[in-house]
Protein backbone atom coordinates (compact mmCIF):
# COMPACT_ATOMS: atom_id res chain seq x y z
CA UNK A 1 0.00 0.00 0.00
CA UNK A 2 1.26 3.53 -0.97
CA UNK A 3 0.38 7.08 0.72
CA UNK A 4 -0.56 8.10 -2.85
CA UNK A 5 -4.57 6.65 -4.16
CA UNK A 6 -4.81 4.95 -7.17
CA UNK A 7 -6.36 6.33 -9.83
CA UNK A 8 -9.83 4.46 -11.68
CA UNK A 9 -10.52 4.82 -15.01
CA UNK A 10 -14.14 4.29 -15.87
CA UNK A 11 -13.20 4.74 -19.88
CA UNK A 12 -15.43 6.89 -22.00
CA UNK A 13 -19.42 5.87 -22.44
CA UNK A 14 -18.86 3.14 -19.39
CA UNK A 15 -20.82 2.84 -16.28
CA UNK A 16 -19.56 0.98 -13.44
CA UNK A 17 -21.15 -0.12 -9.87
CA UNK A 18 -18.96 1.81 -7.17
CA UNK A 19 -19.37 1.13 -3.57
CA UNK A 20 -17.24 2.10 -0.45
CA UNK A 21 -17.86 -0.48 2.04
CA UNK A 22 -16.85 0.91 5.75
CA UNK A 23 -16.35 -1.25 8.96
CA UNK A 24 -14.41 0.26 12.12
CA UNK A 25 -11.22 -1.73 10.98
CA UNK A 26 -11.04 -0.61 7.47
CA UNK A 27 -12.64 1.13 4.06
CA UNK A 28 -12.70 -0.63 0.90
CA UNK A 29 -13.32 1.17 -2.63
CA UNK A 30 -14.88 -1.31 -5.45
CA UNK A 31 -15.94 -0.90 -9.32
CA UNK A 32 -17.83 -3.99 -10.09
CA UNK A 33 -16.91 -5.90 -7.32
CA UNK A 34 -13.59 -5.99 -7.24
CA UNK A 35 -11.72 -3.90 -4.60
CA UNK A 36 -8.78 -1.31 -5.85
CA UNK A 37 -8.06 0.47 -2.17
CA UNK A 38 -8.19 -0.58 1.11
CA UNK A 39 -7.14 1.73 4.08
CA UNK A 40 -6.80 0.29 7.56
CA UNK A 41 -6.05 2.60 11.29
CA UNK A 42 -1.96 1.88 10.21
CA UNK A 43 -2.47 3.99 6.70
CA UNK A 44 -2.98 6.89 8.80
CA UNK A 45 0.31 7.32 10.19
CA UNK A 46 -0.79 8.27 13.83
CA UNK A 47 -3.44 10.83 12.52
CA UNK A 48 -6.98 9.44 14.97
CA UNK A 49 -8.91 6.89 12.62
CA UNK A 50 -12.16 8.40 12.30
CA UNK A 51 -14.06 5.90 10.66
CA UNK A 52 -14.51 3.35 14.21
CA UNK A 53 -18.10 4.84 14.89
CA UNK A 54 -21.59 5.38 12.65
CA UNK A 55 -21.12 8.62 10.35
CA UNK A 56 -23.63 9.78 7.54
CA UNK A 57 -22.48 10.50 4.01
CA UNK A 58 -23.95 12.72 2.63
CA UNK A 59 -23.64 12.52 -1.57
CA UNK A 60 -25.02 14.91 -4.10
CA UNK A 61 -26.46 13.31 -7.55
CA UNK A 62 -27.22 16.39 -9.48
CA UNK A 63 -27.40 16.63 -13.13
CA UNK A 64 -27.16 19.60 -15.17
CA UNK A 65 -25.06 23.14 -14.52
CA UNK A 66 -23.30 25.24 -16.62
CA UNK A 67 -20.84 22.66 -17.14
CA UNK A 68 -21.76 20.87 -19.52
CA UNK A 69 -24.71 21.77 -19.60
CA UNK A 70 -28.61 21.39 -18.55
CA UNK A 71 -29.78 17.81 -19.56
CA UNK A 72 -31.75 18.24 -23.01
CA UNK A 73 -33.02 15.78 -25.98
CA UNK A 74 -29.73 14.04 -26.84
CA UNK A 75 -28.61 13.56 -22.67
CA UNK A 76 -28.49 10.15 -22.19
CA UNK A 77 -29.01 8.43 -18.73
CA UNK A 78 -27.99 4.73 -17.90
CA UNK A 79 -31.10 2.30 -17.87
CA UNK A 80 -31.75 0.54 -14.44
Amino acid sequence: MTDTPRAYSMGRGRTERCEGNWSPGAVTFSVDGHAYETRTPADTHGIKWVFDHPIHLIMNLAVGGYWPGDPNGNTQFRSP
